[in-house]
């Protein structure tokens, strides 16, 4: 304040000494003052003395009122943070008393945005609202405004900003016409500092004519500039404390303060309902009250330096709760230091994870383990035999692969359902654990296949593994009141003699696996001569892919006749291919290499859609087709959920009705799964298609079944029909079919008729329709059409 005062005398003096030369220059009035001086005899420096002392005291007492004014405005600043007012409260008061302090001025306060990238509006008691309003949010950045500009500058030199008409100014260029219609001219702005340096926002002054600030007024608001951060830091310091507690207390981590000793000072709610410890109990304790016991000192140790040297740990933990329950936690713990760097705190926060380790468990469990047996799956088999394999080939090891194959599951699963055939499986997989070793992996691999990986094991170790698997199957397997008889087939390949890698490994542990079953069963080491023949099948498979997807394949049809008269009564369409490679191939050799490719439904979608077309096109051409066409359905297509409707789809969209239609199943392919295969027919029986089962006598049937399915006609397979004449077993079973078929309600269709006397014995079995070479190949369209098909009568299975 001294300080100031005596700047305050220098202006006084100067003024009063240019007031008395003035005086002097000019003629004495007798009644002037001074002409009264002189004739009191009071001298010239007598009167500028006294004046000078006078404004002396005039300037103390000027001094001493705004001291008292700053002491006031002090005080109700404090208490105003002594009685938590919102920020806004004090700002206001700050601008109110800068505007009493600076004759004329208009006052403005802004605080920095919480990205460092704006001003947000702090106070303005006195600048028009409409202004306040626009410059809220105005953004940082040299020449943006005077307010903006300092903040600006002041992040980079700590530098305040004047402007002293606002109206001419470059910085005021954008804000030029707000200026005019607010009626401000002068800015001068000084960015608010905490103690640090960090930029707070802007106090400005705005003036409504050009001019600059005077020393006290830049004094002024540099003193309310350094209060207003001291404030600002305070209230933000407070503001972040609250925050604090509520995180503190009302967040979903449980909290735990120590001092240096690990002794608990604090614990929060959530730590309460986490453990069941409430803070009573636990405060003036050490936290080794909630160790599980299942960490050992080496965890501990590592933990504690890593929080010496770092400052902080974070894993998973297992702690113990007040009711003795070990769980499982997300644990972080960091030091607290003071100013010399000795930590005098420290902090741990955690979260209960046994959710989301069971949920983790559960999902591990689905994506590594069968959901039938429990056993690991393809997944973690081949994970592990990776494992094994990069060992091997480190310490010069070998490793055997086992692949197994149960022998008459198929049968079970299509005679006795896949509840039966689930259980038998379940069975199967505890009795390979119970012979299974440490060393060695079991899994599920798929359907009735299981697989062994057995670390360091050769071929002889393979083959007494292989002989203990056998014998696991040994006995009987009893399931729901029925015993089962198994055996299995299974194939052996040993790392390094028969692959240097996983994919060449499993496949010759598959070649040898069915080199196995076509043998009857037992165990088969793969050998490089069981390879023939395999480049040839992928080719075939290949180029199977390639014709379908160009739409080259080809139908032929052949006609069934009615024994009785000879007449033509329907055809039954056949796939045939003729490829450029590998010339014509037999279905016989492809069809089994596209079941195991799984291409069947995709192949029986296009049989279908290429009949329809070709029943279609005879029938716009005025042919008569006497009866339906029949057309083969395989077991892979009844897999789809939406085979009936897809079928009618079909149908409808080549312009034909279904009674044009008669779809052949087989007798294995039903048995797959009898209840859903009922369902399928019976709605495709309402459609108005003929059903037809295929190859029977064959397969598996049951007879309980057979009485349900919504069939018309019993096929008899060829396999039967060609030695009925010198075989008596075989005509006993044609002749037991076309009975049993009779008392059913049931037609019946002999397939691979090619000779009279067949054709005579099964009519006088009461055989109802033949088809084979003796009445007719199967021939191309356009063959067959000239053969059997004449004009159309009319309404006859039109569409």
């Amino acid at each position: 304040m001294k300080k100031k005062s005596g700047a305050g005398c220098g202006k006084n003096i100067a003024q009063a000494s240019k007031q008395a030369s003035k005086q002097a220059s000019k003629p004495i009035s007798p009644t002037s003052p001074v002409a009264l001086t002189q004739a009191s005899g009071i001298g010239e420096a007598d009167i500028i003395r006294c004046k000078l002392l006078l404004a002396v005291g005039e300037t103390n007492i000027a001094e001493n009122q705004h001291a008292e004014q700053w002491q006031q405005h002090y005080t109700q600043t404090l208490d105003l943070l002594a009685a938590d007012a919102p920020l806004g409260a004090a700002l206001e008061g700050f601008a109110v008393f800068v505007e009493r302090q600076c004759e004329e001025a208009l006052c403005s306060i802004h605080l920095l945005s919480p990205d460092g990238k704006r001003l947000i509006y702090g106070a303005a008691p006195s600048l028009p609202e409409f202004y306040s309003r626009s410059m809220n949010g105005i953004e940082l950045g040299e020449g943006v405004e005077s307010c903006g500009t300092a903040a600006f500058v002041a992040f980079f030199t700590g530098g305040s900003e004047a402007v002293k008409d606002a109206l001419t100014h470059p910085y005021w260029a954008c804000q030029r016409e707000l200026a005019i219609r607010a009626g401000l001219h002068a800015c001068w702005c000084e960015p608010i500092l905490s103690v640090g340096g960090k930029v707070l926002g802007t106090f400005a002054l705005y003036y409504r004519k050009p001019r600059t600030p005077t020393p006290e007024e830049i004094s002024c608001i540099r003193r309310e500039a350094r209060f207003a951060a001291l404030v600002i830091d305070r209230t933000q310091q407070q503001e972040n404390l609250r925050l604090a507690a509520v995180v503190f207390e009302q967040g979903i981590a449980a909290v735990v303060i120590t001092d240096a000793g690990q002794r608990i000072l604090s614990v929060n709610r959530a730590f309460t309902q986490m453990t069941g410890y409430p803070p009573e109990e636990v405060i003036g304790q050490t936290t080794r009250i909630l160790q599980s016991g299942r960490h050992d000192t080496a965890f501990y140790r590592t933990m504690w330096e890593s929080i010496q040297e770092t400052g902080c740990w974070q894993g998973d933990a297992w702690e113990r709760k007040k009711t003795g329950e070990c769980y499982p936690k997300w644990l972080s713990i960091s030091a607290v230091r003071d100013g010399q760097g000795k930590i005098t705190h420290y902090v741990s926060s955690s979260v209960d994870i046994t959710e989301q380790k069971a949920h983790v468990a559960h999902i591990e469990q689905l994506a590594f383990y069968d959901s039938l047996t429990g056993l690991p799956n393809r997944a973690l088999f081949m994970d592990r035999l990776k494992q094994s394999l990069a060992v091997a080939q480190r310490h010069e090891q070998r490793v055997a692969i086992l692949f197994m194959d149960i022998n008459r599951f198929k049968e079970i699963n299509d005679t006795q359902g896949h509840n039966v055939g689930d259980q038998v499986l379940i069975e199967v997989a505890r009795c390979f654990q119970a012979i299974t070793r440490g060393e060695e992996t079991l899994a599920r691999l798929g359907g009735d296949e299981f697989g062994v990986t057995a670390a360091g094991a050769d071929q002889a170790a393979a083959t007494l593994i292989a002989e203990r698997l056998q014998r696991a199957l040994a006995e009987p397997i009893a399931v729901k009141g029925q015993t089962f008889t198994l055996g299995m087939s299974i194939g052996i390949a040993v790392y390094p003699e028969d692959g240097a890698t996983i994919e060449d490994l499993l496949k010759r542990a598959d070649i040898a696996m069915y080199r196995a079953k076509e043998s009857g069963g037992g165990y088969r080491f793969y050998q490089p001569e069981m390879s023939v023949g395999l480049a040839d099948r992928m080719q075939i498979a290949r180029n199977l892919s390639r014709a379908l997807n160009a739409g080259t394949l080809e139908l032929y049809y052949q006609p069934q006749v009615a024994l009785q008269t000879g007449a033509m009564i329907g055809a039954e369409a056949l796939l045939r291919w003729n490829d450029p490679e590998c010339g014509r191939v037999g279905p016989a050799q492809f069809i089994p290499i596209a079941e195991e490719r799984g291409m069947m439904g995709a192949l029986g979608k296009w049989v279908l859609r290429e009949a329809c077309r070709q029943m279609k096109t005879w029938q716009d051409a005025s042919l008569h087709f006497p009866g339906r066409l029949a057309i083969n359905l395989a077991a892979q297509q009844l897999e789809d959920a939406d085979i009936a409707d897809n079928i009618q789809e079909i149908v409808r969209a080549a312009g034909l009705t279904p009674v044009c239609l008669e779809l052949e199943l087989t007798e294995s392919g039903l048995m797959g799964n009898v209840e859903r295969t009922i369902k399928i027919m019976q709605t495709l029986k309402t459609a108005g298609f003929a059903l037809s089962i295929d190859d029977f006598g064959t397969g598996y049937s049951s007879l309980s079944y057979l009485k349900r399915l919504p069939a018309d006609t019993l096929k008899i397979d060829i396999s039967f029909v060609r030695d009925m004449l010198k075989d008596r077993h075989d005509y006993t079973i044609v002749t037991t079919i076309i009975g049993m078929a009779r008392n059913l309600g049931l037609k019946t269709i002999a397939e691979g008729v090619e000779e009279p006397e067949q054709a005579e014995a099964l009519l006088a079995l009461g055989c109802d329709e033949a088809q084979g070479y003796y009445f007719g190949h199967p021939e191309p369209a356009h063959v067959f059409a000239q053969k059997w098909l004449g004009t159309a009568p009319n309404g006859l299975c039109l569409a």
